[in-house]
């Protein structure tokens, strides 16, 4: 059984230093938020990615950025350091591809954001700094321009909210979500009987500064990493949503502060972004144990990777 990972890399025009840089599921968009407020999305064509569009955001500079499910078509949406949320639907006028707001959320001081899981329907949570969860829902999958609030809840503490990401699809279980905080991690379960978000765990007390909940796809145990300090701790969940149970499992150690977490789509790979610009891949190793099993040296200060994933097998 090979663990390595083969990585290939590519330069993309920017117009100012790269702030975020995301992949759509696909691996066929690209968005990149530049220190000049600009935002530029790309499309991978065979030998390499190829820029379709450029706008300025007039509301600041662009922080995170995530894709909708291809499914829906190219919907990104967009946070800035002022926090306030917009999003975008790809739309071609005479031959040329630009990217429309469709709507923006700016009254919520929003500090992250997550697309729900395709089977869901065309869902976005966004959180405040305060921990209030507020999850809205497209009319239809082809009115990305109207969106309504279907569902709002507050985390267990008044701490300022870092990330937010979902639990991947499951006809076994309720919708599931996980929040960063500044005093851990917190995983809810919708309870549709009383139709209101609940909490299911309570994951350490260290300040979070990103969280990812790793697919299960494959049939893989379920892993939820979050990111503390210069380590990320990674979390085994076992047993029923109202029920569930976390195990501290491993504590991966980085020489710099972890900036972003990401799996793979299948959830054996993780990739760990530092403030110091690299990027190191983690895995299990045949006795169970998680190694760092490939490094992306940092080309220059504070660098933003993200992880496409069609070059790195499970």
């Amino acid at each position: 059984m090979d663990l390595g990972a083969t990585l290939t890399t590519s330069e993309l025009e920017a117009s100012s230093e790269a702030v975020k840089v995301s992949a759509n599921l696909s691996h066929t968009r690209l968005a990149c938020c530049s220190r000049d407020n600009s935002v530029s999305t790309y499309a991978f064509e065979g030998a390499g990615w190829r820029q379709l569009t450029s706008w300025d955001l007039p509301d600041g500079i662009g922080v995170k950025a995530v894709w909708a499910h291809p499914e829906y078509g190219a919907v990104l949406a967009v946070l800035t350091d002022t926090g306030v949320a917009t999003l975008f639907s790809e739309d071609l006028q005479c031959g040329q591809t630009r990217m429309q707001p469709d709507a923006s959320f700016s009254e919520q001081d929003v500090t992250a954001l997550s697309f729900a899981p395709k089977e869901m329907g065309l869902q976005l949570a966004l959180v405040s700094r305060r921990g209030r969860v507020r999850v809205y829902n497209a009319a239809s999958s082809s009115a990305a321009n109207n969106w309504v609030l279907q569902t709002e809840f507050e985390g267990i503490s008044l701490s300022e909210c870092t990330s937010i990401c979902w639990r991947s699809y499951s006809q076994a279980l309720p919708p599931m979500m996980l929040l960063g905080t500044k005093d851990g991690a917190q995983v809810f379960w919708y309870n549709g009987q009383v139709m209101s978000w609940e909490l299911a765990a309570k994951l350490g007390n260290e300040a979070v500064s990103d969280v990812a909940w790793a697919s299960t796809a494959n049939g893989h145990d379920e892993y939820i990493a979050s990111a503390q300090g210069t380590k990320v701790v990674l979390w085994q969940l076992k047993g029923y949503a109202d029920k569930v149970q976390a195990e501290l499992v491993a504590a991966l150690d980085h020489k710099s502060h972890v900036c972003q977490v990401e799996w793979n789509a299948v959830g054996t790979w993780l990739a760990v972004a530092t403030a110091e610009g690299g990027v190191n891949l983690w895995r299990p190793n045949l006795g169970g144990e998680w190694c760092c099993q490939s490094k992306i040296e940092p080309q220059q200060q504070n660098a933003d990777y993200v992880m496409v994933g069609s070059e790195i097998s499970s």
